[in-house]
């Protein structure tokens, strides 16, 4: 988390605020197109994991060999759209200065070469990560930051076109995680060989699944890249810089978190493929309440002292990245309650209620956001949509999770949202009275910025975790310290 944010400085110093923006700009509009491919990210997970909560390890051949297929099927009709109607768009509707469309077309070319190589990549991942190789998913995570940064580091002595060079760098490092991805599943499961067998039933199956699934995957491109290129055609490349360096933040503090309840998400669809319902409902409760938690911790010190934060961190900070850093964090608190539940409703295979409602609630971002920044509402009001939205569709889970397999919405509200109300009631009013006392000078700013992170760690040992958890922390903590 901590190379990805000092990457983006980084970058954002090496390319200056103009580049930086068409690089978001271009690079996020043909991330629009992972609608394609995430649609089957979460089925292809969601039966690996299931089979194997099964202990179908016959069928597990099946599903990865359809879903290897599927996922090379998709990589060529992606490659197709982005040379055609994506390429078209670039060139012909989007705001990107005369001066640097050969470079944005380069980006682009790149861009496209890497989306291709991730999209074949998601069965190798899903599999690793079906198997709980959760170290194999660290390490590899921690090489890609540390390649990137390298890679950008090596940047800034380049005397060529440094956005170009950008392009083909992300590249490279995309291809070499994708190899060691490969590699390592070939190894490890050497008996889930692809085998190119067109099983007409399972690929029905995972494309039924997939099917649905594209309700919420397109309403989550479009919030994200759509509203982007929207931003862009309004308000031009600078913006795009403010929200470039914005999606890096979210993106690097959320990995901290779905890196956590990534760990939890194979147990959940496993115990409710072996009908440990109580279990089920265990992780899923105290998965919510852990990703919150962990969420809080870290974003919570940053909400409070982002103009500090930003000003030592970039170089030069764009208009709008304050606001949209503080709204953008409180919108992943949010969601960060709603990871365990996406994960429980997709392992119940009884999505076409949940994508309709929830991704009906997610796709008014993009309808809502682009009538008010078209009647001029200030850029910053795409948070604000998106954080109302937000709540609406963790209730939408909740209630379709109660009427799909029996959750109780009492004990989801005892356990999980009063235990978080309890936190933030210990946790935020003295930072936000220090705040309005200390006068903003650096040491001030350091004092409170450790303040709230310490206030906000105690409240949630404290308030937050029950007394076994506590006990098993600290035995945790004596254990990796060797304290006896």
């Amino acid at each position: 988390m901590f190379i990805s944010l000092y990457t983006s400085r980084l970058i954002l110093q090496n390319l200056g605020v103009s580049d930086y923006g068409v690089y978001s700009l271009v690079a996020g509009f043909v991330t629009m197109f992972s609608v394609i491919s995430s649609t089957l990210t979460g089925s292809t997970q969601r039966f690996i994991n299931f089979e194997l909560g099964k202990r179908e390890y016959k069928n597990l051949q099946g599903v990865f060999s359809c879903s290897l297929l599927i996922h090379y099927m998709l990589a060529g009709a992606a490659f197709f759209l982005l040379e055609t109607v994506g390429l078209w768009f670039m060139n012909y509707r989007l705001n990107i200065p005369l001066e640097r469309m050969f470079a944005a077309n380069v980006v682009f070319q790149f861009s496209v070469l890497s989306f291709i190589v991730n999209i074949i990549s998601i069965p190798y991942n899903a599999l690793i990560i079906a198997s709980e190789k959760m170290n194999i998913i660290a390490y590899v995570g921690v090489l890609e930051a540390s390649l990137k940064i390298l890679l950008i580091f090596l940047l800034g002595f380049a005397n060529s076109d440094r956005l170009v060079l950008f392009a083909v760098l992300m590249f490279i490092v995309a291809l070499i995680v994708r190899i060691i991805f490969q590699v390592y599943s070939r190894r490890t499961f050497k008996e889930l060989e692809f085998k190119a067998v067109f099983d007409k039933q399972q690929i029905k199956v995972m494309l039924g699944f997939a099917g649905w699934n594209f309700i919420g995957s397109a309403s989550g491109v479009l919030k994200d890249q759509g509203i982007n290129v929207v931003l862009n055609l309004i308000y031009g490349v600078t913006i795009n810089a403010a929200r470039g360096i914005v999606l890096q933040i979210e993106s690097a503090v959320n990995q901290f978190v779905v890196g956590f309840t990534t760990s939890f998400n194979p147990q959940i669809v496993k115990s409710y493929a072996s009908r440990d319902y109580s279990y089920t409902y265990t992780l899923v409760f105290n998965g919510c309440r852990f990703a919150f938690f962990l969420m809080l911790i870290v974003a919570f010190p940053i909400i409070l002292n982002a103009e500090w934060v930003l000003n030592i961190w970039l170089v030069k900070v764009p208009d709008y990245t304050l606001i949209f850093t503080q709204l953008s964090l409180i919108y992943s608190l949010i969601l960060s309650i709603s990871y365990p539940l996406i994960t429980l409703n997709m392992a119940t295979g009884k999505i076409k209620i949940y994508q309709l409602l929830v991704g009906g609630a997610h796709f008014l971002n993009f309808p809502i956001s682009y009538f008010l920044l078209n009647r001029g509402g200030e850029p910053y009001v795409i948070y604000i949509v998106a954080i109302i939205l937000n709540i609406v569709c963790l209730v939408l889970r909740v209630v379709i999770l109660k009427f799909n397999i029996g959750l109780s919405v009492y004990h989801f509200f005892k356990l999980v949202l009063l235990n978080i109300m309890l936190v933030l009631l210990i946790a935020v009013p003295i930072p936000v009275i220090l705040k309005s006392i200390l006068t903003n000078t650096l040491l001030n700013d350091l004092i409170l910025f450790i303040t709230t992170f310490l206030i906000s760690l105690s409240a949630v040992f404290i308030v937050g975790l029950s007394a076994s958890e506590r006990i098993f922390l600290i035995n945790m903590v004596k254990l990796k310290l060797r304290i006896k």
